[in-house]
């Protein structure tokens, strides 16, 4: 799991992600995506999008680099996904972020601020405006929005090229 940022250009402070959606979409697309419920239920994914808070993910990745640091990535990608899309806080807010910390039990150290930079250089070169872009040995899968028997079949298909190496 690599950082990518959708929208790099994110401001700081947190606004509703309605009125991101309201002004960049129009009135009518922004509310049914404020009201749709369905999205990620059937595999237990809570997104609340009349609670989102659009802004910088910067500071939620370098916490997620420091916890890859520890040991607990997928804990604080897990938690920090929840936050912005289920709970509504904002995920650049120091206090926000320290609490969330505490919770998956991250210390906030070290500062990775140069990796962080050079990682999200390198991913941003993906050219992908929606993420994730997924690779299996190196090489892309799918995307955008790949179905299951895409994601299955470019498995395969690293897997075969993987014991062809051997």
């Amino acid at each position: 799991m690599r950082p990518y940022r959708i929208r790099p250009d994110a401001p700081a402070e947190a606004e509703p992600l309605f009125e991101v959606h309201r002004r960049e979409r129009g009135e009518e697309v922004a509310r049914a995506i404020r009201a749709d419920r369905g999205l990620g239920a059937a595999d237990g994914l809570v997104f609340r999008f009349d609670r989102a808070l659009f802004t910088t993910s910067y500071p939620a990745h370098h916490l997620t680099a420091q916890a890859a640091v520890q040991g607990r990535a997928l804990q604080m990608a897990d938690r920090l996904f929840r936050a912005y899309f289920t709970d509504g806080l904002h995920i650049a807010g120091p206090g926000v972020l320290a609490r969330l910390a505490a919770q998956v039990g991250v210390r906030q150290e070290p500062d990775l601020t140069a990796w962080l930079d050079a990682e999200l250089a390198s991913t941003g070169e993906l050219g992908s405006d929606t993420g994730p872009v997924l690779f299996v040995d190196g090489v892309r899968l799918a995307h955008p929005e790949p179905s299951e028997d895409q994601l299955l079949a470019g498995l395969r298909e690293a897997s075969r090229r993987g014991r062809n190496r051997h």
